[in-house]
Parts: structure tokens; C-alpha cells; sequence
């Protein structure tokens, strides 16, 4: 295998002690091993290959080991390249994926197909980023126009669009940024028989389902038709001033929506609880903010990844529902175990 300097690769000496590399892979280490390593990237500022690299520590009488410290800490990685990388919108997104993933090069959405319903406030953010991380089709499904109260988050919008159909002006937003991206869009609402049209009707079948759609009827119809047709999906949004997201499904892996009740269920009670219910409840207003949105989209964007790389053991929402406190960045989950005498387990 072929090994390089990482570019995303730092190091800083100061009075306090000495820093290698930033964020997730960071560590402290001596002044011997800190210069150890100044020189092992400054050698492999070239492509080299594995036995390339030891010839050197073993020359310069640097531990094996230290050469094994500077690939699990990402200062040197696997030399690769994708086809798409050649174009610079990309190229960002190579130097965060080198650091998500174990195996970035397994990472490519060039043919694969995501549906996005709901292109609202988390729509935008999700349709923004998956398009630039080189989706190859992307689907669009919401049956609303653009409303002056959507612009304070729905941020591929502006004034010019109000009254203009959302899947419209989000298809012309990201096809100005995405060039070679191909799209389809649906003036209305979700449906069974509009998913089983989009399902039978696509050249690629959809490899992901997005919900970012809040209205009630919207999440039982996804989880029965993704459980009927084996496509993996995930729920995005939040809960008042908590992001969410999951438990994200993919097919005789991991649980559904509906593997467990809590919080998705509503029980049954007295016809009096119930129209006090609804009376308590006609007036809810959504708080959608440009910060619960952001937070949930950015959630669900990096369990994308891990799903699309192959990387399932890394999903944080896999069998869990994560809601991330917009107050104080807490993190909290549910666990949504996969349930044996659920629907999705009807293969198994």
C-alpha cells in the first residue's frame, strides 16, 4: 500500500508542551517523539510505500511503532484518488472524509439515488450537502411554495422565490452547483403509490430515503413502504429546541421506526382525553430556527457517510433515536432495540 502525509496534518510546539495533529486525532507527545514524527512527514511528504517508510525509520533509528502512531493517528494515510476529486468543490470534502472514515476510498455517491421529502428548512440543508458531496440523482418531493416565514432557515431561498414551488427553485439552486447531478421532482404530497411510481419508473433505485417531512401521516407510510421494498432511511428533525435523528434502517440490519413505541405510538384513551388532546394541541407552532435544523442535517450527514462507506458500525443513530440539546449541546439518545415481532424482521 501506498502512504502520504496527511494534509490536514499539524503540528505546534509551545512552552505548554508538544501537539500533534488537531480534533479526533490529536495527541500529546515528548520532545524526542514530537521530532520522530517532524521527520517521518517531512520524508513522506512524497507518496512512499509501507516499506519505504520503515527503511527509513530503521535507518534514522525510529521505532516500528512510531510509524504505526502516525497511521492510526491519521499523520499519514493511504494514498488514493477518487475520479470525482479532480474537481475542486470536492476536494475539501476528501481532506474531512480521510479523517471520518477507516476507508475513504469506499466513499462514492456518483451512482447512487437519494429521495429527499420535505424541502424545508432541513431539505435545504440536506439536498445542499449531499450534492456536494457528488450525488449522482437526487429525487425532490414536497408539495409547498415558498412562503416569506421560511426564509429565516430555508437558506436556498430568498424574497424573488415567494410563491414559487420549493422543489422548483431548490432543483435550479442545486443544479447551478452541481453540474452533473441528475433530478426529478414531485409538486405534491408523499405517497405509497408515488414512491412505488419513482421506485419502478428510475433508471437507479433509491439507495436512501431522507424524511424531513414533519407531518404525521409522512412517517408511518415511509417506514411500511422502505420495510416492503428494502430501502434504507432516515428520519431528520427535532423536537422544540432538540435536533433528531433515527434510528436509522437499513434493511435486516438494524431496527425501524416502530421497533419500539416509545415516542412515535400514540395510545389509546378515553374519547374525552382525546378531544381535550386535540384542543390543547390545535395551536402548536413548530420552532423551526436555522440552529435546530443545521444541528439535525449536520447529524444525519455523517451517518450518511458512515452508511455510504460501509462503515454501519459507526452509525451513531443505528438501533437509537440522538437528540442533541440546542441549549447546551447535550447529548441524549433512546435506544430502539431491533424487535424480533416487527414488520422490518419479516424476511428474517
Amino acid at each position: 500500500m501506498i502512504y502520504i502525509k496527511n494534509p490536514t496534518s499539524f503540528f505546534n510546539k509551545s512552552t505548554s508542551g508538544n501537539l500533534v495533529n488537531l480534533g479526533q486525532f490529536q495527541i500529546e507527545v515528548d520532545d524526542n517523539l514530537f521530532e520522530k514524527l517532524l521527520d517521518i512527514v517531512i520524508f513522506a511528504q512524497e507518496k512512499k510505500t509501507y516499506e519505504e517508510l520503515i527503511s527509513f525509520a530503521t535507518e534514522n533509528h525510529i521505532d516500528n511503532k512510531i510509524i504505526k502512531l502516525a497511521l492510526d493517528h491519521k499523520i499519514l494515510i493511504p494514498f488514493y484518488t477518487h475520479t470525482y476529486a479532480q474537481n475542486n468543490i470536492y476536494l475539501k470534502n476528501k481532506y474531512f472524509l480521510d479523517l471520518l472514515l477507516t476507508n475513504p476510498k469506499n466513499f462514492n455517491l456518483e451512482k447512487k439515488h437519494i429521495i429527499i421529502i420535505g424541502c424545508g428548512g432541513i431539505g435545504n440543508f440536506m439536498t445542499y450537502s449531499l450534492s456536494t458531496l457528488g450525488l449522482g440523482f437526487i429525487t425532490f418531493i414536497d408539495e409547498d411554495k415558498i412562503e416569506e416565514s421560511n426564509l429565516n432557515r430555508q437558506f436556498l431561498f430568498d424574497y424573488d422565490f415567494i410563491g414559487a414551488n420549493k422543489v422548483d427553485i431548490i432543483e435550479k439552486k442545486i443544479r447551478s452547483i452541481n453540474k452533473t447531478i441528475k433530478t426529478q421532482k414531485y409538486k405534491q404530497k408523499v405517497s405509497t403509490k408515488l414512491l412505488k411510481g419513482i421506485l419502478y419508473n428510475s433508471k437507479i433505485k433509491p439507495s436512501l430515503i431522507v424524511l424531513s417531512a414533519d407531518d404525521d401521516y409522512c412517517l408511518p407510510l415511509i417506514n411500511k413502504f422502505c420495510i416492503e421494498h428494502s430501502i434504507p432511511f432516515i428520519n431528520i428533525g427535532y423536537l422544540n429546541d432538540f435536533s433528531v435523528i433515527g434510528p436509522f434502517y437499513i434493511p435486516n440490519i438494524s431496527s425501524c421506526s416502530y421497533c419500539s413505541d416509545i415516542g412515535v405510538v400514540k395510545m389509546s384513551s378515553s374519547s374525552i382525553i382525546e378531544d381535550k388532546i386535540t384542543l390543547a394541541n390545535k395551536d402548536y407552532q413548530a420552532p423551526s430556527f436555522f440552529t435546530n435544523n443545521a444541528i439535525a442535517s449536520s447529524m444525519a450527514i455523517i451517518d450518511i457517510i458512515f452508511y455510504f462507506g460501509g462503515e454501519y458500525q459507526n452509525i451513531n443513530s443505528l438501533n437509537k433515536r440522538i437528540g442533541i440539546s440546542n441549549h447546551d449541546f447535550s447529548l441524549h439518545s433512546i435506544n430502539v432495540k431491533k424487535n424480533k415481532f416487527c414488520k422490518c424482521n419479516k424476511n428474517l
